[in-house]
């Protein structure tokens, strides 16, 4: 049971990441987007 709950835990920890890098993703690309219409 332990194991399964230490694989349990590793696995939420990855969705969080992923979660995480995805939002910063979307912030640098909708900063790009504002530049470039500043640009404009």
């Amino acid at each position: 049971m332990k194991i399964v709950a230490r694989l349990l835990l590793f696995v939420v920890l990855l969705v969080v990441m992923v979660k995480v890098l995805d939002t910063n993703s979307n912030q640098d690309n909708v900063n790009k987007t504002t530049i470039a219409q500043v640009k404009q």
